[in-house]
């Protein structure tokens, strides 16, 4: 998982953004390019950190996604995406066991009411704080984020994640620009 998405809810506005970064890993060599690794279904905003494959598949099942209700029902269709798409269902099976790779796809997912993380094994967390992380850098993302809600200063939320994600690309070389951010609860025509 070698990319940074991060989420965040804006504690006046109750605004949810979201932002990642957009650099891609071709076996060993890191690749500067333009990936977009968040995707729209609907009122739902999902950056993907993992096989970028995998990704191809999610986008391709946009429609599908779109018409989930319930977090739960995003998790469910999105692991059946990938089983389809015949990935490894890392949730069901022993190690080991014959098909494709393990997946390992790890989503942050953005809603106008909230934050969410998919885990690798299907499973949804909810987390309490205004600010989550997925991805390689995502421990050099919680102390940015820390330290920047800590200072006391009034900034601007498509600011604190751009931060964010450029503090993270000082410390992972698999981290880097362009950065795509946006607010959830906006309109996208």
């Amino acid at each position: 998982m070698v990319t940074l998405i991060c989420g965040y809810r804006h504690s006046y506005t109750n605004d949810v953004w979201i932002g990642a970064d957009s650099r891609g890993v071709s076996g060993s060599f890191i690749v500067p390019s333009d990936m977009r690794k968040l995707l729209r279904a609907g009122r739902w905003r999902m950056g993907w950190a993992g096989n970028a494959a995998a990704r191809l598949y999610l986008h391709k099942a946009v429609d599908e996604l779109a018409a989930c209700v319930e977090i739960e029902d995003l998790a469910l269709a999105t692991r059946s995406v990938l089983k389809d798409a015949e990935f490894r269902d890392i949730a069901g099976e022993r190690p080991g066991a014959p098909g494709a790779y393990d997946h390992g796809q790890e989503c942050l997912v953005a809603r106008d009411d909230g934050l969410w993380v998919i885990e690798p094994d299907g499973g949804v967390l909810e987390p309490h704080q205004p600010f989550v992380a997925i991805g390689r850098a995502q421990d050099v993302a919680y102390g940015a984020a820390a330290g920047l809600l800590h200072r006391g200063e009034v900034i601007e939320p498509a600011e604190f994640l751009r931060t964010v994600l450029e503090i993270g690309a000082q410390f992972y070389a698999t981290v880097g620009p362009p950065y795509w951010v946006e607010c959830v609860n906006e309109p996208v025509f």
